[in-house]
């Protein structure tokens, strides 16, 4: 029982009866309550499930450590010694080769069966006793490891009863079929993966509480001067069972390899029976390696987050006004899954480098700053003057990767959102480096569009929506234009009709006031009829008795026509100066789609050639709007070039 809160862990000794399928290895009735439970809110997302107590309850080993079966040879016995010359000369080359293989399957699983002897009784008994650990930290250290213990137990009985009855083992595919397949099996995949699974945070702590914990680093040195140790350290023990799951199929695939070579040779006896079973229990054994380093991934994925989201500082980036800050102002992170992460450098123009650490999820990527144990969410200044921020969320479904081709370490990631487009450039420490992030990067995003089937952009959020600029349609620029054009023709044609109105109205006026005071003084009579025009303008017909010399202003000089030269091109410098006049166009044009997708201008060409690159690699329905816009533009511009230059 646990009294005064400390766990008192019983195992079953070599001695003892185990009923392998009574008890599906003493596992599936009690696999809830063997498990680790670091958190009352544990999740059943895992391929192996846990629950929020830990107890295992079983009588001490006591004497049973002293039994001769626990020391173990670390190098496997000489089974030839058991065998005469004449036996050992009428053995074919390949079933020697077969032996060894079996000898070797039969010897590590006893050397792995005492490891876990070792774990159990020279750390997690001897460190109960002390009182060195919590119960939870306990349980992270030594989550089922009983169940371990009496699953291998039964595999090594097994293996011994085999090796007792003949000193040359002729089949063993029935045994590992019964370890690997069946409800046995299932009960060790779960069993396995209960064990394995939180190893990683497990090795971890054991570091951290070494580093920290005088008291626990002096015990612990301790107990590893225990001869059974064999100078090996706690955490080089945790990982065996995960090293014991990774060596199964690689000596099952050397028993099939043999049997495959030899089964047309009449010298040796190797049934089609016996191949069959060996490929099942090879297949069972690589499933129940994936299923818990899938378990361990997925645990290890979980950890992280929630400790990167216990230290996560957003303060600053929510009180940034930008798009990208409402679609995440509540971000958290134990929502996701974790892909990938690590630290790269930031590099931006007239800024130095910045260390950020970037963390890859199945639908984000993250650039964070580290301050001691605080990982800090906001944006970066861009460098260049007057251009925005660049955001330290980019989005999967906007995102285009490409090395560059000039710096064997950097990597661009390149946001195409039209609403905030951006371009980050990421130093690695190598370019061995740089491939990883690339691959991950590449197969994180190609893996998102297939499970979102990106055939167009996912709808905007409501946030979105009211920072959606209206865009004027294709016939509206043209009556725009149509509109101005008119416009300014007739008011062209009125300032012309109104400078003739006036010019012909003030010389009229002159005139009228002359020849109203010549009528008055010398009682001349001047008819002066008025008529209006249909284009505005007025008419005047004068009659004058006594005024037979004509004015100065009546004097109408006209400028006789100028002829000049026009220049004679030939048809290949025309074609030159239309194409100048095209690239400019185009290049205007570049511009004015840079300017609307928020992409800086002197990043343009990186991100069209990378968008041309993504084009390639999609189908039609597939590609983004955007990326079509800016390929399209790109493609234009060099077919030009090529024209311009053959």
């Amino acid at each position: 029982g646990n009294k005064g809160g400390i766990l008192a862990i019983r195992c079953t000794t070599p001695g003892e009866s185990v009923d392998i399928d009574n008890q599906a290895l003493g596992y599936q009735a009690n696999y809830g309550s063997t498990s680790s439970s670091l958190s009352s809110g544990s999740s059943n997302d895992s391929p192996s499930s846990s629950v929020n107590t830990f107890t295992i309850v079983t009588h001490s080993a006591g004497s049973s450590w002293d039994n001769e079966n626990d020391y173990i040879e670390a190098d496997p016995p000489d089974w030839q010694s058991s065998l005469s010359e004449e036996e050992l000369t009428r053995l074919h080359p390949h079933e020697k080769k077969r032996q060894d293989v079996i000898n070797e399957l039969f010897h590590t699983e006893r050397s792995h069966l005492r490891n876990l002897k070792v774990l159990e009784r020279v750390f997690c008994k001897r460190i109960q006793e002390q009182k060195l650990l919590k119960d939870d930290e306990i349980s992270l250290l030594f989550p089922n490891l009983c169940d371990l213990i009496s699953i291998h137990s039964k595999f090594n009985s097994l293996m011994m009863s085999k090796k007792k009855d003949m000193v040359l083992v002729k089949d063993i595919g029935d045994i590992l079929i019964s370890m690997f397949d069946g409800p046995i099996g299932e009960s060790f995949q779960k069993a396995a993966a209960t064990f394995c699974e939180k190893q990683q945070h497990a090795l971890d702590f054991i570091k951290e509480k070494r580093r920290k914990d005088s008291k626990f680093e002096m015990y612990l040195t301790d107990f590893e001067k225990d001869p059974a140790c064999r100078r090996l350290p706690l955490q080089g023990f945790i990982p065996s069972e995960m090293q014991r799951l990774s060596k199964y199929p690689l000596l099952v695939e050397r028993l099939i390899d043999i049997i495959e070579k030899n089964l047309d040779n009449e010298q040796i006896e190797y049934s089609q029976l016996e191949l069959s079973k060996l490929q099942q229990a090879h297949n069972r054994s690589k499933e129940i390696l994936n299923y818990v380093n899938e378990a361990a991934k997925q645990a290890w994925s979980k950890f992280r987050l929630q400790e990167i989201q216990k230290h996560l500082d957003t303060s600053v980036f929510e009180k940034t006004e930008h798009a990208i800050v409402n679609e995440f102002k509540n971000l958290d992170l134990t929502k996701y899954n974790l892909i990938y992460e690590g630290t790269v450098q930031l590099k931006r123009q007239t800024k130095a480098l910045l260390n950020v650490h970037m963390v890859l999820l199945e639908e984000i990527v993250i650039l964070l700053q580290r301050e001691g144990e605080r990982f800090l969410l906001k944006f970066f200044q861009s460098g260049i003057p007057g251009q925005q921020p660049l955001a330290p969320i980019i989005k999967m479904s906007n995102l285009l990767v490409r090395t560059n081709a000039a710096l064997k370490c950097s990597l661009f990631l390149v946001s195409t959102s039209t609403q905030h487009s951006q371009m980050h450039e990421l130093l690695t420490r190598d370019n061995t480096e740089r491939k990883t992030w690339f691959k991950h990067l590449s197969d994180t995003a190609e893996a998102y569009n297939k499970r979102e089937g990106k055939q167009k952009r996912p709808d905007p959020t409501p946030d979105e929506e009211e920072t959606v600029v209206e865009l004027p349609s294709t016939r509206e620029p043209t009556e725009h234009a149509e509109s101005i054009g008119g416009s300014e023709a007739a008011t062209s044609e009125s300032e012309q009709n109104t400078d003739g109105n006036q010019r012909i109205g003030s010389i009229t006026d002159d005139d009228k006031d002359k020849r109203l005071s010549q009528d008055d003084g010398e009682n001349n009579n001047v008819a002066i009829p008025v008529s209006s025009s249909t284009g505005g303008g007025a008419s005047m017909k004068f009659t004058a008795d006594d005024w037979p010399l004509i004015q100065p202003y009546e004097v109408q000089a006209e400028i006789p026509p100028v002829h000049s030269a026009a220049p004679v091109l030939t048809p290949l410098e025309q074609i030159k100066r239309k194409g100048d006049v095209v690239r400019q166009a185009l290049e205007d044009k570049e511009n004015l789609v840079a300017d609307l997708l928020s992409i800086p201008r002197e990043d343009y060409h990186h991100i069209a050639d990378m968008a041309v690159e993504e084009a390639k690699n999609k189908e039609l329905t597939e590609r983004e709007p955007t990326a079509l816009v800016l390929a399209s533009l790109y493609q234009g511009k060099c077919a030009n070039y090529v024209l311009m230059v053959y």
